[in-house]
């Protein structure tokens, strides 16, 4: 080979190392915009998951309450059965002492 043909070989290899430069930005560019759309998407499924838990502890400690009042209202009817007629007969949120 020649020092021309050399060249030659030189500026094709020069052309597919720019080609691929190009295609690799491409690929960077389109994988960068995916990572950001994914993030962006469980970004919003951990405000999901966050909304979620404290709907979840919210209706937990309202169960809690509504399962220490029916006992107090179970022992309240064990220890004055009447407490229970005038309940019924009052406001049914009402606490009982009031009625």
């Amino acid at each position: 080979m020649n020092t021309e043909e050399y060249l030659t070989e030189l500026e094709a290899l020069q052309a597919t190392l720019a080609e691929e430069r190009l295609a690799h930005q491409r690929t960077k560019r389109i994988l960068e915009t995916r990572l950001s759309a994914s993030n962006a998407l469980l970004g919003e499924a951990l405000d999901r998951q966050d909304t979620a838990e404290a709907r979840l502890s919210a209706l937990m400690a309202e169960n809690r309450t509504l399962k220490r009042r029916l006992k107090l209202d179970h022992t309240l009817a064990a220890v004055m059965p009447w407490s229970t007629h005038r309940q019924h007969a009052g406001s049914a949120s009402m606490p009982l002492f009031f009625c």
